[in-house]
This record gives structure tokens, C-alpha cells and sequence, in this order.
């Protein structure tokens, strides 16, 4: 894996499950990994765990990812890698609209 060390990570849904093990991963790597999640204990939670910024909020939305990439940005700086981990099962669709 190419050195992420001081390299701005964001993870979405990354408040439990394979989010979760990503953001503990990339941080192992040296990442400054950013952890969204809609819900905040979570995200504050395996931030505090793994020494990442917990930036809550919903990335489901064209909106939400904006204005996390926003304040990702201002906090800290350009983003190396996002991970669009976030998500619900919905059914069995290999195509997902806009409102899913």
C-alpha cells in the first residue's frame, strides 16, 4: 500500500462494521482518517478509538457529501482518499435511483 502517513482519509459509515475496520486500518497506516456516520456517539466513538476526527452527518445526499467534503477540506486539508462506504440495503437492484 502506497504510504498514506499525514494523508487525509474520509470513511463514511464508518461507525460500525467494514466501515469501522477501514477507518482503524487506514489510521494504522498513518492516516488522518476522517469518520462520518449518522449516528454521533458512533462516529465519536471509533474516532476517539482510533485517533481520527469524528465529522457526523448524513453522506446519503448530494448536499450532505458537499458540505462534509467542505468542512473536511477547512479542518483538514485536502482529501487523499474517500471511502463511500455509507449505505442500507434496499433490495435485491443492482441500480440504485437517487433517492435510494
Amino acid at each position: 500500500m502506497e504510504s498514506l502517513n499525514r494523508q487525509v482519509v474520509v470513511v463514511t459509515g464508518a461507525g460500525q462494521g467494514i466501515g469501522r475496520a477501514l477507518a482503524a486500518r487506514f489510521a494504522a497506516e498513518g492516516a488522518q482518517v476522517v469518520v462520518n456516520d449518522l449516528n454521533p456517539e458512533t462516529a465519536t466513538a471509533v474516532a476517539a478509538k482510533i485517533g481520527g476526527t469524528a465529522l457526523p452527518g448524513d453522506a446519503a445526499s448530494e448536499a450532505g457529501v458537499a458540505s462534509l467534503y467542505e468542512t473536511v477540506v477547512a479542518q483538514l486539508g485536502p482529501v487523499a482518499v474517500w471511502v463511500a462506504n455509507a449505505g442500507i440495503e434496499r433490495g435485491l437492484s443492482l441500480f440504485a435511483s437517487d433517492e435510494d
